[in-house]
């Protein structure tokens, strides 16, 4: 893996644009992925996961694990993953083809998953405290389905991002390293390469007004399979996972961001 793609933004002398020369730290890992659209990428997914042959902390599915609501077709893939990595925990959030009336099967079906619905998950992984929320997210303008087949979709994502708001927040005081995983992109930066007649129904900018206030170390997404892999907000990392536009699993260090300043 290539650390140096997760540098400190400096400026042209080579200072940190905070004034401070960032130390860089390897932390834990954790590896994620999207928009598997089982069966449709399962045999590629796959693959991919015997080139990883490392077990991470926790393995993230930002959503679209299944193709049309399909629920019998999200088990080969949680198997190929325990297959590969027995002890990892499984933290997953839905996407849009998880249908939102089908989630409660989903959970009754898959009680080793850990499903996020506006929650949180904790951990520890190498002496660091973790809090990983997850969400479906939200998008600035539902879809036309959405608009017709799910009634009040827009306060829906309002009291999503209201909740989402609050658990970043409380994360940020207790955690070492704060993730947040959404299925629906979080910022314009990572849908680029999608047409932009829908970038609204890709991505909501109020979840990248949140992002920029309550500052997760790491935000991962799916959703754009035609979009850019990472992008930043602010010093936040955040990672388009789709498995088709990576053709691979997402390996994410999770280094908190910290200078000198942080041992004086």
């Amino acid at each position: 893996m290539d650390y140096d793609q997760y540098r400190w933004p400096m400026k042209n002398d080579g200072q940190s644009e905070l004034g401070v020369e960032p130390l860089q730290f390897r932390g834990p890992i954790i590896y994620a992925s999207a928009d598997i659209h089982s069966p449709h990428y399962l045999p590629l997914f796959k693959n991919s996961l015997k080139k990883h042959p490392d077990p991470p902390c926790v393995f993230a599915l930002a959503g679209d694990i299944v193709d049309k609501g399909r629920i019998e077709m999200a088990r080969p893939v949680f198997r190929a993953i325990r297959e590969n990595y027995p002890e990892t925990s499984i933290v997953a959030v839905f996407g849009n083809e998880e249908y939102m009336d089908r989630e409660d099967e989903f959970i009754r079906e898959y009680q080793d998953i850990i499903w996020l619905r506006e929650s949180v998950y904790s951990t520890t992984c190498s002496g660091y405290k973790i809090s990983i929320i997850g969400s479906r997210g939200s998008l600035k303008r539902p879809t036309r389905w959405q608009r017709k087949n799910i009634p009040g979709i827009e306060e829906i994502y309002k009291r999503r991002l209201a909740a989402i708001r609050e658990l970043l927040s409380e994360a940020r005081e207790k955690s070492d390293i704060v993730i947040l995983v959404t299925h629906y992109a979080v910022t314009r930066a990572t849908i680029i390469g999608e047409h932009p007649a829908i970038h609204d129904q890709l991505y909501d900018p109020r979840m990248e007004k949140i992002i920029r206030e309550t500052r997760p170390d790491i935000v991962i997404h799916g959703h754009a399979h035609k979009g850019r892999p990472q992008a930043r907000i602010n010093n936040t990392l955040v990672y388009n996972v789709a498995f088709p536009l990576l053709r691979d699993i997402a390996v994410i260090n999770m280094s908190p961001k910290r200078t000198l300043l942080d041992f004086f």
